[in-house]
């Protein structure tokens, strides 16, 4: 009973507060505050929506700002890229063949030769040759001498339009006029398709020592005198002559370039 009267009271009350609102506040504030307390969420709604919009659109601008960036450094970056491997492509060569110059230019009788880089090294039971880059192209001929820091490699049998075949001193069908540098005992070295080359036709009576150098002889018209072809390792006296063995001073499977120059234009001394 008690909350019914409480009740009746309450809503009394709030009749007699609207007609209080009615009757002292004009109509047009009435219906002011009436709309902004409708339109006041749908603004307050707009605000928060048209703020999003603006932070997503800024976003997708800064997103495409730097994408554009990020394309630049990345073209950037590849053109860095592309210069540094052609300057290590450069630095590289320069270091692979700096013995090479600093030999020709301790020796002005190869500085009309030809530096070629070694392609292909093939050292078998059939034959040892190696293909050098250079051919017609660079006016490579057959019959030019390969060498190597003063020691005769091989000699040019075959020339092909970009590149030249060498055919190497190991080879069976080198044959080269020499001479032991130290005795004056001379020979003729020729090669077996191995590591090593022989020595023959030095007679008996001649003396020999371990370790001394063989030079071309200059005997002939195809290798001129001077050029180193080996050392002797071994020797051994049968009957008439010597069985000379020799170890080439340089190992052709790990040079990366030689010198190809023409005979004539090697003076010895």
């Amino acid at each position: 009973m008690e909350r019914q009267t409480e009740w009746v009271w309450r809503a009394i009350l709030s009749l007699l507060l609207l007609l209080f609102i009615y009757l002292f506040t004009p109509v047009s504030c009435m219906v002011n505050n009436v709309g902004n307390m409708f339109l006041y969420p749908f603004l307050k709604g707009y605000c928060v929506i048209q703020y999003r919009i603006e932070n997503v659109s800024h976003w997708f601008k800064s997103q495409q700002e730097l994408e554009i960036q990020l394309r630049k450094v990345i073209c950037e970056r590849d053109q860095l890229a592309h210069e540094l491997i052609e300057l290590q492509s450069m630095q590289d060569y320069a270091n692979d063949i700096k013995d090479i110059i600093i030999f020709k230019q301790r020796y002005k009788n190869f500085n009309e030769g030809l530096i070629g880089q070694i392609l292909l090294c093939h050292c078998a039971e059939d034959e040892h040759y190696i293909l050098v880059e250079g051919g017609k192209d660079k006016d490579i001929c057959e019959g030019m001498l390969a060498l190597a820091h003063n020691n005769l490699i091989g000699r040019v049998s075959d020339v092909y339009a970009s590149y030249s075949k060498a055919i190497l001193l190991t080879d069976r069908r080198m044959k080269v006029a020499g001479y032991c540098s130290k005795t004056k005992a001379q020979g003729i070295v020729v090669g077996l398709n191995e590591p090593c080359l022989k020595l023959k036709f030095v007679a008996h009576t001649k003396h020999l020592r371990k370790n001394d150098l063989v030079m071309t002889s200059g005997q002939g018209i195809c290798y001129p005198r001077g050029l180193c072809l080996g050392a002797i390792v071994d020797f051994v006296k049968h009957h008439v002559e010597y069985d000379i063995t020799l170890a080439p001073l340089v190992n052709v499977q790990e040079l990366s370039f030689c010198i190809l120059l023409h005979p004539d234009k090697y003076i010895s001394g």
